[in-house]
């Protein structure tokens, strides 16, 4: 997903996210999560043993202007 905003003053992108996966022998094994600001890449959680039922929390200072941001799954 794709957004374009524009920040009339300093501020923040704060989300909570969790990550669909899968019941494995060994554990659980999900997929890659990415966050991007602009095409730069701010949060790239690549972690596959991560528990689909715990939220994780993510926060990013933004300042003025147009920003494109973007949730890479």
């Amino acid at each position: 997903m794709n957004y374009r905003l524009y920040f009339v003053k300093k501020g923040k992108i704060e989300f909570l996210y969790r990550k669909d996966s899968v019941r494995e022998r060994d554990g659980w094994v999900s997929g890659q999560f990415s966050f991007f600001v602009d095409d730069i890449a701010v949060l790239e959680d690549s972690n596959l043993m991560d528990n689909p039922f715990e939220w994780k929390h993510f926060k990013f200072d933004v300042y003025p202007g147009l920003k494109e941001i973007s949730f890479v799954y």
